[in-house]
This record gives structure tokens, sequence and C-alpha cells, in this order.
């Protein structure tokens, strides 16, 4: 994997969070905090330029979620 990216919108936040790995580790944790109520999307950048996205909608405080990125999907694990 490039890069991935997670951008969040809620109650007065917003913002991307972009990771670009160093190393081809299997597992990459991202975490954030998600005041109250919102949505995110997944965006990923495999090494061929391939580009997956994953629109996976609300999230509130206290959530979490696991996805799994393949080389055609981002789907959860």
């Amino acid at each position: 994997m490039k890069s991935i990216a997670i951008s969040y919108s809620g109650y007065k936040t917003k913002g991307t969070i972009k990771v670009e790995p160093e190393t081809s580790e299997k597992m990459i944790t991202i975490r954030f905090y998600q005041a109250g109520e919102g949505s995110f999307t997944i965006e990923t950048e495999l090494e061929n330029g391939t580009v997956l996205k994953d629109n996976e909608g609300y999230i509130e405080g206290g959530y979490s979620f696991n996805k799994v990125v393949t080389a055609t999907e981002i789907k959860n694990k």
C-alpha cells in the first residue's frame, strides 16, 4: 500500500488523516476521536496506482471499525 487516508466530518470537526507507510507492514492502526455524530470515508492508493474508496458513513464517539484492504476492495474484517 502506498497511502491510506481517512476523511471525517461531524459537529464542528472536519479533517483528513493520511498515512504513507514506510514499510510493507501487514497491519496499520489509525486512531481518531469523533466528538458526537459524524461520517467518514477511507481512500487508499495501492503500489500499482489503483485507488480504492470506501464510503463507510455514520460514526459516533466510542465506535470502532476494522477494515481489510485487498487488491480490489476495502471490506469489513
